[in-house]
C-alpha cells in the first residue's frame, strides 16, 4: 500500500511552456504551418456514457461489454480525488447524484473520505480500469469540470472543508495551494466574485451549498487541474472528459495580466493589428471601455485551447496516448476549443429527422389541395420551430393540417403550441395565432384558431395559459385549388419591447425546414483534430433515432461519435469494425465548396436548427455534393482552387493572409465563382466584393431562388450574371428530398454515403420511410473509363450494383435505402 501511495504522490507546481498539437486554425492564427485544404476521416467512434457507480461497487457489471466493447467509455466521478468537493464515496455523475430525492443535497455521498478510505478507493478504481481495458475497451475516460467548485466559503464546507484538511490528502493532492479557495474564482469587472456554473448561484440539487466558478488563469486552479490529471493518468484511465469547458468572462488580476501579455506576445499577427489599429495602449486593458470586444473573445477562446492542451500534456507524461474530451457544445467555438484535445462533446444536439408524423409533403411549401371530387383524407403533421435571436421569437408548435380537402366539406386545424419562450419563467407570449391559406391567384383566406387569447409564461403581463395548448379552427372551402399555408401569431418578449411587443409573424411553412440534419455542422467539423461527440438525450430514446444520428456521423463526422446503446449501437459497432477501411483515411470531394470562419460566427448550431434556412442546407437538400472549408485552411495558390467550381460564403467575417486573398483573386481570374451569403461579408474586416473585386463575385439571392436553378444577385452593385449552380446526384422529390449525400475519394475508389433522414420524429413509433431504389449521378475523377460498384448497409450484406461510366460520371441505382448506404465505387 505505501508503494501505491508514493506511485500517486503528485509533485508541486509546473512551470513552462507546453507543447501540443496545434489544428489549422490555431496555427493560422500563431503564425504556424497551415493544414491540408480537405481533412482526412479516421473510423467512427464507438461511444457510450453512464454515470453509473455500479461499474465500480459491482466487479462484474462491466463484462456487459464483453461482447461488444465500445472504442470509448465515458464514466462519472470515479476519479482519487474530485475537483470541485476533494475526496469523497461519490463514483457517480454530479447532477443525478449529489442529492437524492427531490434533488436535496445528499451530505453523505460529499462527506470528506479518511486517508485510509482514499487508498481503497484508488486501488478499487485501478481495479475497475483494469478488468475494462482486459475485455477490450480501448479508451476510458473520467469526469471533471474545467471550472467548478462547490460548497460554502464562509462556512468553510465542500470544497472549503477539503482545503482546510489538504494536509491529511497530501500523499496524493500534493502541498495546499498558497490561496483560499475564494480566490480562485471568476471575478466581474468590478472585482467582484461572480457565483454559479451555470449562471445561478445555487442550483436546487446543490442547496443550501453553492456552486461556483474557478478561473482557470489563475495559478491555483490551474495547478489543481494539473495535479487531478495527473492523478486521473496514474490511476490508469486513458483520458480525461473536461465539462464546461467554455471561456469565463473573468477580470481577475491574472487574467488582466495574461492578456496584456498576450498582445504584448502578439502585436504582430496580422488579426490583432487589425482589431487593435488606432487604440492606445492604455486603452487596450482588458478592462478598458474601448477594447474590442472581438480582440477579448478571441484571447479567451486561446487560452481556453491552450489551457486544455496542457491539461493533455500532462497527461500524456504520466500515460502516452492521453486524451482530453472537453465539453463545448458551442459549435463557432469548436476549431479553436477543439485544437489541441482529442474529442469534443457537442451535448443536448438536437434529434436528426423529419419534423411529420407521416409522409412528407411533395412539395417544397406545405400546401392544401381542394377538389371538386370527393377526396381521400390525408393529413400532415409538422413541427414549426422557431428561435430568432433578432426577432426573439422562441416557440414550437406542432401542426396537424388536411393534406387535401373536398369543397363544400369542413376542414379541420389542429395546432399543438408545446413551448413559448426558453422557459416558462422568461415572460415570452404569443396571441392572435391563426392560419393564412394562399391561393395561387393570391387570394388569402384566414383560419383562426380558438380559443383565443396567449400563450406562454407565467412572467407574462398578459397572463397567459402555459403550454402545451391545443388550438383548433375549422374553413369550409368554395372553390378548388391550392392554398399554401402561413402560420401567423403575434410574439412578445417583456425584455425586449423594443422589437417584440405584439409583433406580427406570418411564416410560410415549408418541406425544406422538415428535414432536420447536422451534415453541415459535421462536416465543417472534420477541419479538427479532436473529434465530435453529439449526446442527443431525445435521441437516444428511440431506436429509429438512434440508428439515424449513429449513421449522420460516420456519414459526415469524419471519425465522431454519438452517444448511442442497445441494439442500434451494436448494430453499428459491428458494421463499424467490419468495413473500417470504408472510414479510414479518405478526403471528402466535391466541385462546390462551403467556406466557413475559424474564429466562428458561422451559420451553425447543434442544440436548435436555425432559424432560417442556409446555403448549406439548401445545396445539401437538393442533393448538390458539397465539400466544407475553412479560411484558416485554404491554399495559397489559385490552382489549389481550381477542382472547385464555386465557393460559398455563408459567414459574416472571414480571416485570411495576403497570399489567401490572392489565391482567391486568382481563383476568380481563372473562371471560378463566388457567391456570398449577403453583401456585407468581410475579410479581414473589409467588404469581400470589394477586396476580391466584383468580376465573378455573386450574392446569394433567397427571394429569387428556385428549387434547383440558378442563383444571382440582388440590390447589389455586383453583377447581375447568373451562377450556374453544380449538378445534382440524384432527384430530390418525395421521400428522396430527405437523402443527404457526401462524396469522399481515396486513391482510385470513391464512396458515396447516403443517408435517409425519413425518420418521423412527430410520430417514433412509426417505421422509417423507406426510399424506393434511387438512380444517382456521380462525378467522377478525370480519366475514369469504366468502374464498378457495391453497396453497404449496416443491415445487410455487401450487394453488387450495376455501374455505367459515361460523360464523366457514374450512373447506377442505390438499392432501396432504409437508413445507411455507402456505395463504393472503384476504377477499372
Amino acid at each position: 500500500m505505501l508503494l501505491l501511495l508514493r506511485c500517486l504522490c503528485l509533485s508541486a507546481f509546473l512551470v513552462g511552456a507546453l507543447a501540443g498539437r496545434a489544428g489549422a486554425a490555431g496555427a493560422a492564427a500563431r503564425g504556424g504551418a497551415r493544414a491540408p485544404v480537405l481533412p482526412r476521416t479516421t473510423p467512427p467512434i464507438v461511444y457510450h456514457i453512464n454515470y453509473s457507480g455500479d461499474y465500480f461497487t459491482k466487479p462484474d457489471y462491466i463484462n456487459q461489454f464483453k461482447a461488444a466493447p465500445p472504442d470509448l467509455l465515458h464514466v462519472g466521478k470515479a476519479v482519487p480525488i474530485s475537483h470541485h468537493w476533494g475526496p469523497t464515496r461519490l463514483y457517480q455523475g454530479e447532477n443525478q447524484y449529489t442529492g437524492g430525492p427531490g434533488h436535496t443535497l445528499s451530505w453523505e455521498n460529499i462527506a470528506l473520505l479518511t486517508p485510509e478510505a482514499l487508498a481503497t478507493r484508488i486501488e478499487t478504481i485501478r481495479k475497475t480500469l483494469r478488468r475494462g481495458h482486459a475485455i477490450g475497451i480501448r479508451e476510458i475516460a473520467p469526469y471533471i469540470s474545467y471550472h467548478t467548485v462547490a460548497g460554502d466559503h464562509e462556512r468553510r464546507l465542500g470544497f472549503w472543508k477539503f482545503y482546510d484538511n489538504w494536509n491529511a490528502y497530501a500523499t496524493w493532492a500534493g502541498p495546499p495551494p498558497p490561496r483560499d479557495p475564494f480566490d480562485w474564482l471568476v471575478v466581474d469587472i468590478d472585482g467582484k466574485f461572480v457565483g454559479g456554473s451555470c449562471g445561478g448561484y445555487s442550483p436546487a440539487y446543490y442547496a443550501p451549498l453553492h456552486r461556483y466558478r474557478a478561473c482557470i488563469n489563475h495559478p491555483d486552479w490551474a495547478e489543481w487541474h494539473r495535479r487531478l490529471v495527473r492523478m486521473v493518468a496514474k490511476v490508469g484511465y486513458d483520458g480525461c472528459f473536461v465539462d464546461n469547458a467554455h471561456p469565463d468572462a473573468c477580470y481577475c488580476r491574472y487574467c488582466k495580466a495574461g492578456f496584456r501579455r498576450f498582445l504584448n506576445e502578439n502585436r504582430d499577427l496580422a488579426w490583432v493589428r487589425r482589431l487593435t489599429e488606432g487604440l492606445a495602449p492604455e486603452r487596450l486593458a482588458l478592462d478598458a471601455r474601448d477594447v474590442p470586444a472581438e480582440l477579448v473573445r478571441r484571447w479567451r477562446l486561446l487560452r481556453t485551447r491552450d489551457h486544455l492542451g496542457m491539461l493533455r500534456e500532462v497527461g500524456r507524461r504520466v500515460r502516452p496516448g492521453f486524451t482530453i474530451f472537453p465539453n463545448s457544445g458551442r459549435i463557432n467555438e469548436y476549431l479553436q476549443v477543439g485544437g489541441k484535445c482529442d474529442r469534443l462533446m457537442f451535448e443536448s444536439t438536437f434529434s436528426p429527422g423529419i419534423q411529420a408524423a407521416d409522409e412528407p409533403p411533395e412539395t417544397d411549401a406545405i400546401t392544401i389541395t381542394v377538389s371538386r371530387e370527393p377526396a381521400e383524407p390525408k393529413r400532415i403533421t409538422h413541427r414549426y420551430e422557431r428561435r430568432n435571436p433578432n426577432t426573439f421569437v422562441e416557440i414550437e408548435a406542432d401542426l396537424s393540417l388536411p393534406a387535401t380537402i373536398s369543397v363544400g366539406k369542413p376542414a379541420r386545424f389542429d395546432v399543438k403550441v408545446a413551448s413559448v419562450g426558453a422557459s416558462l419563467q422568461d415572460g415570452d407570449a404569443a396571441e392572435d395565432f391563426h392560419l393564412l391559406l394562399v391561393s395561387g391567384d393570391a387570394k388569402r383566406v384566414r383560419v383562426d384558431l380558438e380559443p383565443p387569447g396567449a400563450v406562454g409564461g407565467s412572467g407574462s403581463s398578459r397572463k397567459p395559459v402555459r403550454p402545451p395548448v391545443t388550438l383548433k379552427g375549422t374553413w369550409t372551402p368554395r372553390e378548388p385549388g391550392r392554398y399554401a399555408v402561413h402560420f401567423g401569431f403575434r410574439y412578445t418578449d417583456e425584455s425586449h419591447l423594443d422589437v417584440a411587443n405584439r409583433r406580427l409573424h406570418v411564416v410560410p411553412l415549408s418541406r425544406g425546414r422538415i428535414c432536420r440534419t447536422h451534415l453541415a455542422e459535421l462536416l465543417f467539423s472534420q477541419h479538427m483534430p479532436a473529434r465530435s461527440i453529439y449526446l442527443g438525450y431525445d435521441a437516444r430514446r428511440n431506436d429509429n433515432v438512434q440508428q439515424l444520428a449513429l449513421a449522420e456521423m460516420a456519414a459526415f463526422s469524419g471519425g465522431g461519435g454519438f452517444s448511442a446503446r442497445g441494439t442500434p449501437q451494436a448494430t453499428y459497432r459491428a458494421f463499424f469494425k467490419k468495413h473500417g477501411d470504408l472510414f479510414d483515411g479518405w478526403q471528402p470531394t466535391a466541385t462546390a465548396a462551403v467556406l466557413y470562419a475559424s474564429w466562428g460566427r458561422n451559420p451553425l448550431n447543434t442544440q436548435h436548427p436555425l432559424p432560417e434556412p442556409t446555403i448549406h442546407e439548401h445545396l445539401a437538400a437538393t442533393h448538390r455534393l458539397t465539400v466544407a472549408l475553412i479560411d484558416a485552411a485554404l491554399p495559397e495558390r489559385a490552382g489549389d482552387l481550381a477542382r472547385f467550381r464555386v465557393l460559398y460564403l455563408p459567414s459574416p467575417a472571414y480571416e485570411m493572409d495576403d497570399t489567401q486573398v490572392a489565391a482567391l483573386r486568382g481563383y476568380l481570374k481563372t473562371g471560378g465563382r463566388i457567391a456570398l451569403g449577403d453583401e456585407e461579408v468581410t475579410i479581414n474586416g473589409r467588404a469581400a466584393s470589394g477586396l476580391l473585386g466584383a468580376d465573378g463575385v455573386h450574392v446569394w439571392n433567397w427571394s429569387k431562388m428556385r428549387r434547383g436553378g440558378p442563383l444571382d444577385s440582388k440590390r447589389s452593385t455586383l453583377p447581375q450574371r447568373r451562377l450556374a449552380p453544380t449538378p445534382p446526384v440524384a432527384r430530390a422529390d418525395g421521400r428522396a428530398g430527405n437523402l443527404r449525400f457526401a462524396l469522399y475519394r481515396k486513391d482510385e475508389r470513391l464512396a458515396l454515403h447516403v443517408v435517409n433522414y425519413n425518420v418521423c420524429l412527430l410520430d417514433k413509433a412509426r417505421k422509417v420511410l423507406e426510399v424506393e431504389p434511387t438512380p444517382v449521378r456521380v462525378p467522377l475523377p478525370d480519366g475514369w473509363a469504366a468502374a464498378k460498384a457495391t453497396c453497404f448497409d449496416p443491415d445487410a450484406a455487401p450487394v453488387t450494383v450495376s455501374c455505367a461510366v459515361a460523360a464523366g460520371a457514374a450512373g447506377l441505382t442505390v438499392p432501396k435505402i432504409c437508413i445507411y448506404k455507402i456505395v463504393l465505387i472503384e476504377k477499372i
